[in-house]
Parts: C-alpha cells; sequence; structure tokens
C-alpha cells in the first residue's frame, strides 16, 4: 500500500505555570507516514454562543509501529489537527472492511 509523508509534533507535558498546572507544549515537526485520511461530518451541536465554531473531525490511517500518539499535532496539507485518540486498532472491523490502526484528530475554528 502506498504511503503519504504529514508532519507531526509529539506532545510533551511542560513546566509548571504559576497555578502549578504543567503546560502543554510539542516538539519540533517531524515527518511520518500515513495511508491516507478523511473527514468526516461535524458532530458538535449548536449552542448559544458557539455558532461561529466550525468543528472537522478527520480520521487518519496510519502504518503498524507509527509514532502517532494521543495529543500530538498532525500538519496536512489544509491545516493542523490535534489527535484526540489514537491510533486504535481497526484490524477486526465490522464485515469485509479492515482499516488497520485509526487515528482519530479534530481541529476547532472559533
Amino acid at each position: 500500500m502506498r504511503t503519504r509523508s504529514i508532519g507531526r509534533q509529539p506532545f510533551a507535558v511542560g513546566a509548571k505555570d504559576a497555578h502549578g498546572v504543567r503546560a502543554e507544549t510539542w516538539g519540533p515537526e517531524e515527518s511520518v507516514l500515513v495511508f491516507g485520511w478523511y473527514d468526516e461530518d461535524g458532530r458538535e451541536p449548536s449552542r448559544p454562543g458557539y455558532e461561529g465554531r466550525a468543528v472537522t473531525f478527520r480520521r487518519v490511517l496510519v502504518p503498524d509501529g507509527s509514532p502517532i500518539a494521543d495529543r500530538d499535532l498532525l500538519v496536512f496539507p489544509d491545516g493542523t489537527f490535534r489527535v484526540d485518540r489514537g491510533p486504535i486498532d481497526y484490524g477486526s472491523g465490522p464485515g469485509r472492511y479492515f482499516p488497520g490502526l485509526v487515528a482519530e484528530c479534530l481541529r476547532a475554528i472559533g
């Protein structure tokens, strides 16, 4: 199967702030291989004060042994997404559908 290269910024826990909460930080961008990706319809309900919010959910098909992990940032040609869950093994998918490892990502604007 053919792969494509995208950017990955690995998640890291930073130093504590003035309130004792550890800051979220990300390492420098590195290249990782993926099989591809597809977007899903947004599932974000419309609520007062969030009318201008746009949420995009993206699933990324990754090869075995991929370094992609929760909270990493993935850099695609159309923008940066945060890994929400993954990679998750769907190797025993329903019926004849076996996508393998899938990382679930999202991007919220607004």
